[in-house]
This record gives C-alpha cells, sequence and structure tokens, in this order.
C-alpha cells in the first residue's frame, strides 16, 4: 500500500456544529464526487462553488490536488448496495474520471463488473476485488487495493479512490423533494432484491413522465434483471441529469440548512482517501467547469462498437461463471483506449474520419474501420485511395482541433499527420472542413494485425447474414477497399 492520506468521512457531533460552515462548504466536493459516479456533470453545485465565499475558504483550506506528469488527477469512483443490499460490498459501478485543468474537461471510463482480471490476491470479477481486499485487511486498505491493481491493469496512474453506497444517492434525490423523468420504457422487474434480505421484490414502473423519490429512483436506476447494464447506465445518468435540474430549479446549494441535510446524509456512506481539503479544491475546480466539457465511455463486449475490446469466454472455464475478458489475451488495446479516452481529445467522434486504402491488399480499409470504430471515432467513409502502392501512412485534417484529434490517433494507427492536402482529396474538405482522412500505407500493417485481437476468437452465437446493399458498390469504393 502506499503513502496517500486517507480520510473516512464521519458524523460530526452536536459539539462540532459551530463547525458546520466549513463541512458544508466540504460537502461541496463530496457531491461531486458523487455526481462522477453517476456520469454526469457538476454544473449543480455552481450556485455555491461560484460564490466569493468558497473562493475565500479554498484559498486557505484548499490542498492541491495530486497531479501525474500530464498534469492530470484522475480518481476511481466505485458504487456499493451497501449493507442493506444482497451483496452489499459488491463494486457494481465502477469508473475512473480524469480531470485535465489546461483544458477544463473531464473524461470519464466505465468499467464492466464482470471484467476477470488477475491480482496479487487471485484471479477475480473486478467488482470481487474490494470485498476480497478488505475482508483480509480493512476497508481503506481493500480500497487502496482496488486502486493499486485498476493502476497496473491499465497503466494509467490512480491518485484518489471513492467509494459511495447508493444509500447516498437515495439521500440526495429526497433532499431535493424528488426528480421528474420521463420512463421511455416500461419496467417490470419480478426479480429487484428487497433491501436487508435475500428475498426478491417486484418493480414497475409504468413509460411516462414520473414524479420519484429516492427511493424509486434508486430502483428505476438500479434494476436490470430485464435490461441490460448499458441501459441501466442510460437510466443512471438520466437520473442525475434530473437531480441536477432540481437543485438548479429550488435553489438547494444556496440554502445552507438543506446543503447540510444532504452533507448529514451523504457523510455516512462514503469513503475516501481524499482529505478535506482536497475535496475543498476539488469543489473550487467545478465552479469553472462547464458541464458541456465532459466525454465519456465505457469498456464492453460489443465488438462493433466503441470500447468493445472485450469478449465472454465459454463459461465451463470459469466453473460456468459469466466472466468477460480481454480480447487478444492482454489488455493492450484496453489500455491504448483508455489512454486515448482519459488523455486525448474529448469528443472525437465530432470528426468525421475516412479511411482510404493505399496498399494492393483487398479489403483492408473496411478491416480498419471495425479496428479504429472500437475507439471512438466516426467513420464516415471507407474507400480505395489514390495510389495502392504507398508505403507511409498519413493523416490528413486542415483546422487545429482537427489536427490534435488525429495526432491523438497515431497513438493509435502510427502515421504522419500533415496539413498538405493532396489534391485527390480536396474536395472532401470543401465539403467537410472538419474531417480527418486516414491513408493507408503498407507500413501500417504489423499495426493494424496487433490491433485485430478478435481475429482468432470464435463467435459463440450465430450472427445472421447481413443483407446484400446495391448502393454499397459506389464507383470509388471498390472491392479493394
Amino acid at each position: 500500500m502506499n503513502g496517500f492520506e486517507r480520510k473516512k468521512i464521519t458524523k460530526f457531533s452536536p459539539a462540532e456544529r459551530k463547525k458546520i460552515r466549513h463541512h458544508i462548504f466540504a460537502a461541496v466536493g463530496v457531491l461531486f464526487i458523487l455526481f462522477f459516479l453517476f456520469q454526469a456533470g457538476a454544473r449543480v453545485i455552481d450556485g455555491l462553488s461560484g460564490t466569493k465565499a468558497v473562493r475565500f475558504i479554498t484559498s486557505f483550506l484548499g490542498r492541491d490536488l495530486l497531479v501525474d506528469e500530464d498534469g492530470h488527477t484522475n480518481i476511481l469512483l466505485l458504487g456499493v448496495g451497501g449493507k442493506n443490499h444482497d451483496g452489499g460490498t459488491l463494486t457494481d459501478s465502477i469508473m475512473i474520471g480524469s480531470i485535465n485543468y489546461d483544458d477544463n474537461q473531464v473524461a470519464m471510463l466505465s468499467i464492466p463488473r464482470d471484467l476477470y482480471i488477475d491480482s496479487s490476491l487471485g484471479a477475480f470479477r473486478v467488482n470481487q476485488l474490494f470485498e476480497e481486499a478488505s475482508s483480509r485487511w480493512d476497508e481503506l486498505q481493500g480500497l487502496d487495493f482496488v486502486r493499486e491493481t485498476l493502476q497496473e491493469i491499465l497503466d494509467i496512474p490512480l491518485h484518489y479512490v471513492v467509494k459511495v453506497d447508493f444509500r447516498a444517492a437515495e439521500a440526495v434525490v429526497d433532499a431535493v423533494g424528488g426528480i421528474d423523468v420521463y420512463v421511455h420504457n416500461t419496467i417490470n422487474d419480478p426479480l429487484y432484491p428487497k433491501d436487508g434480505t435475500y428475498e426478491y421484490e417486484p418493480f414497475y414502473l409504468e413509460r411516462g413522465l414520473r414524479h420519484l423519490d429516492g427511493k424509486t429512483a434508486l430502483k428505476y436506476a438500479r434494476s436490470r434483471k430485464t435490461s441490460s447494464d448499458f441501459d441501466r447506465s442510460r437510466r443512471q445518468q438520466q437520473v442525475l441529469v434530473a437531480l441536477k435540474q432540481k437543485a438548479l430549479e429550488k435553489n438547494i446549494l444556496k440554502r445552507a440548512s438543506r446543503l447540510k441535510d444532504i452533507y448529514y446524509s451523504l457523510s455516512e456512506h462514503i469513503v475516501t482517501n481524499m482529505s478535506i481539503r482536497e475535496m475543498l479544491s476539488l469543489g473550487d475546480f467545478a465552479a469553472s467547469w462547464d458541464s458541456k466539457n465532459i466525454s465519456s465511455a465505457t469498456l464492453n463486449d460489443e465488438s462493433l462498437f466503441t470500447g468493445g475490446f472485450l469478449y465472454p469466454p465459454l463459461r465451463s472455464l470459469y466453473g460456468g461463471a459469466y466472466v468477460l475478458g480481454p480480447a487478444g489475451d492482454n489488455f493492450d488495446s484496453v489500455r491504448q483506449f483508455a489512454r486515448l479516452i482519459l488523455y486525448g481529445p474529448p469528443h472525437i467522434d465530432d470528426y468525421p474520419v475516412m479511411i482510404f486504402n493505399g496498399t494492393k491488399t483487398n479489403g483492408y480499409a473496411g478491416r480498419t474501420r471495425l479496428i479504429l470504430n472500437r475507439f471512438g471515432p466516426q467513420i464516415q467513409r471507407v474507400a480505395n485511395g489514390r495510389d495502392n502502392t504507398l508505403i507511409q501512412t498519413s493523416w490528413y485534417a486542415q483546422d487545429q482541433a482537427s489536427l490534435r484529434v488525429a495526432k491523438a490517433l497515431t497513438d493509435i494507427i502510427p502515421g504522419e499527420v500533415t496539413q498538405e492536402i493532396p489534391p485527390e482529396y480536396e474536395a472532401i474538405f470543401l465539403e467537410t472542413p472538419n474531417a480527418i482522412i486516414l491513408e493507408l500505407g503498407s507500413d501500417s500493417e504489423a499495426h493494424i494485425s496487433k490491433l485485430d485481437v478478435f481475429r482468432n476468437i470464435v463467435e459463440l452465437k450465430p450472427t445472421p447474414a447481413p443483407a446484400e446493399d446495391a448502393s454499397a458498390t459506389a464507383a470509388d469504393e471498390t472491392e479493394n477497399t
């Protein structure tokens, strides 16, 4: 374990209430961390963080947050059910938040709970790490063990770790008087875990606009028996957006008495190695942060989509258990993806990428499209290039934002980045100024082969054959792409 300062947030006795002003402002940082957990912004706390009072307090009580050599602060966020929930010490929500102070950006990466990893304590699903470590040592050492294990697997420094149980989310929703959400699909979950027992109870919520109290909002966010984990993540984000809107409407965080109640509710449900002074600094950062400056992604097993670097191996190899492993049997691509999401330019999918095959290898651009798509770019076009004898791979872009994205993508597929556009491609940039062109040369073959992590994985379920599309035979997109 390392020497990071650890601080468990505890409830204050009545004798300490004279210090409540200080602790109210510390709650800003706590709330900010909580909101990170559910993939939404901290704009909700601007009402308090932006005041002169907070800036005055943080000027002498705040403490600089740890940063890495790139100037980022990385926070590991763990969500657990808590003592009244079945499997209450399993970390079913796992996320890394990375703060980029230079660009005033926040990036987040979610890690699925079923990811199977090796650790110094043995091989487990990632959501079991905390339970195993805390039972061997204590709660704080258990958190530090999870932080260090994921830090090693992803090869990214994780400065802080925060554990929040679901009661915290429930308390905040009740503190603002409930939230209003539109339920897009009726939820009929017959197996929702019953609090304090190992039994189940039905949870039903009809489609339409609904007002939810804290308990119902928590069920809405957690229910998964009749939907996927990805649906659950979207509902969690929806709940947080609704919470933010309600807090802004009622000026909740400008009312000291209400904020005090929220803080006391949260204090019993949050454990972290951050000091209160560091949380003050984190809350102060939120004052200048726009929730639009956020990007997020999730590691998953959908190989055709962003973050699809995982796959479910045969259950018979794991005693019948469902787990996820890294395609290619190593975390190399996962590490590249994590680095791009957390340290690269935000919203790279705003920049359309065209891939042109500059080699004689049939299907090379199409194969590259499948691979690059997992890293997040929007692949708009695949075609043959101007020359099929190219050796040098090149990235073409015109404006500075596109150039920055292209340079970040060279960490995935190396190549020369240039604004010198070949005449054959000039029309593309006239039509789409923020476009990026990847022109594949033969020097890219080794990199593409390494990134093709699914090439040796046997499909475990039948995939229907795609329907023929006559429109896909455009003149400049022949079988050589």
